[in-house]
């Protein structure tokens, strides 16, 4: 499992100082050290999904062939 770059305490402060409205995503992303569009994504994650958005995903999906054919073939008989 993936080491956290930030930790799930630091992302619900900086979201909690976003959502009372007193600062913007420029001034968190200055006074907490983290990227703008890092602050952004945790912020759409947490609205989305509430704290559960805020998990590191442990790792991507992968599909294989004839997964993604049947799937292209069931959308294909819908039309």
């Amino acid at each position: 499992m993936p080491i956290p770059k930030h930790s799930k305490e630091l992302k619900l402060k900086v979201i909690q100082a976003y959502l009372e409205g007193s600062k913007g995503y420029k001034i968190l992303s200055q006074e907490f050290n983290v990227d703008l569009q890092t602050i952004r994504l945790w912020i759409e994650n947490y609205k989305a999904q509430g704290e559960d958005g805020l998990n590191v995903k442990t790792k991507k999906t992968y599909y294989s062939s004839e997964f993604k054919i049947k799937a292209v073939q069931m959308l294909l008989d819908k039309i």
